[in-house]
């Protein structure tokens, strides 16, 4: 817990530089973080763990502690995300109206990021380290393709994260492929297809929207 404190810190400190973005801080720390990890098991005599495992995970090997461990992380996020929703909705969209509310920009900064790591810390025994990241996002991605209403995009987020999972199975079960990576191909293809589709029926709808439009009108005598 002390590592993960201290890359929040890390992140949140570098990206409130002007001249660094979050994502370049993120990958610094993260970076940074993977090799202090390769360095200090290459000291560790008669380390014998796969290491592979860290990075895609065995879902099937996950332990009724495992299942307990996270659904208190589902407790504990899900009630921070209700507690602190308006200011880490405005920190995260609008930081200039975050900072113009009184909201410190910097101190929430820090409680999405440990939020954000919590999640990504219980799910590695699942779908490792790498594939964690693709699990949280591609879902979220997919549901932005939908809706612009913050309410909305979780709960289709949620929904997509469960089929991906419920999928990814199927696909392991199936093809005989690791359950990791098909959980996080699942997630990959619903992102594709919903980018696919919402652009089509977007597109559409301006089709039909712009022939109506574009009718003159008949005006009777």
């Amino acid at each position: 817990m002390a590592s993960v404190l201290e890359i929040a810190l890390g992140v949140a400190a570098l990206g409130r530089r002007c001249s660094q973005n979050a994502a370049a801080a993120t990958g610094v720390m993260l970076s940074g973080g993977f090799a202090l990890g390769a360095g200090l098991v290459a000291t560790q005599n008669g380390f014998s763990r796969d290491l592979t495992s860290f990075l895609v995970g065995s879902i099937l090997t996950v332990s009724p502690q495992d299942l307990v461990t996270t659904a208190v992380a589902l407790v504990v996020v899900a009630a921070i995300l209700l507690a602190c929703a308006r200011p880490l909705q405005h920190t995260g969209f609008d930081r200039t109206g975050a900072q113009a509310a009184g909201f410190a920009t910097g101190v929430w900064d820090v409680v999405l990021l440990l939020t954000i790591q919590l999640v990504v810390v219980t799910i590695v025994p699942a779908v490792g380290t790498i594939l964690a990241l693709a699990l949280i996002v591609a879902p979220a991605a997919a549901a932005r393709q939908w809706s612009h209403r913050l309410s909305v995009i979780t709960a289709l987020a949620v929904t997509f994260g469960a089929l991906s999972g419920l999928g990814g199975l199927y696909a392991s079960s199936r093809w005989n492929v690791a359950a990791g990576a098909g959980i996080t191909l699942t997630a990959t293809a619903v992102l594709a297809l919903s980018t696919v589709l919402s652009r089509l029926i977007k597109a559409g709808i301006l089709a039909v929207t712009g022939s109506v439009r574009s009718r003159p009108e008949h005006r009777t005598p």
